[in-house]
C-alpha cells in the first residue's frame, strides 16, 4: 500500500475530514486508480464497522468515520466515472428525508455506508 493510502487510512480513524479529502486529492493527483481508494475506503468503514459490532468502538466513532468519508467518496466516484469505469453495484437504494430534519445526519452516515458496501444511492 502506497505510503499515502496509508495516511487516508490512518486520517479517516482520526475522523479528520479535511485531512482525508486533501489526501484523496494527493492520491489522484499521483493517479492512483480511483477504485483502489474507494476499496480503501470501503475496507476501513467495514473494519470500523465490525469495531462496532463487536463493542470495541461505539456509534459516535461509526458516525465519525462515515462522515469523515462522505465528502471525499463524491469525489473518489466522480473519477471513476470519468475515466469511464463502472462500479459494480449491489443493487440501487433510494434514501431521503424531510429538508432540514434532524435525521438527515443519520440518512448521510447510512447513504455513506451503504454506497462504500457496494450500492447505488438515489438521494431524494
Amino acid at each position: 500500500m502506497g505510503e499515502v493510502l496509508i495516511q487516508i487510512k490512518e486520517s479517516i480513524k482520526d475522523f479528520n475530514s479535511i485531512e482525508v479529502k486533501s489526501l484523496t486529492e494527493k492520491a489522484l493527483n499521483s493517479k492512483i486508480d480511483p477504485v483502489v481508494i474507494l476499496d480503501l475506503f470501503n475496507n476501513v468503514l467495514k473494519e470500523i464497522g465490525d469495531a462496532y459490532q463487536k463493542g470495541d468502538l461505539f456509534l459516535p466513532e461509526l458516525v465519525g468515520a462515515a462522515s469523515t468519508v462522505e465528502g471525499s467518496m463524491s469525489i473518489v466516484v466522480d473519477e471513476i466515472i470519468k475515466a469511464g469505469k463502472q462500479i459494480k453495484s449491489m443493487g440501487k437504494v433510494a434514501i431521503g428525508t424531510v429538508f432540514g430534519d434532524i435525521h438527515s445526519i443519520g440518512k448521510a452516515m447510512v447513504a455513506t455506508l451503504l454506497t462504500a458496501a457496494g450500492f447505488t444511492i438515489i438521494d431524494l
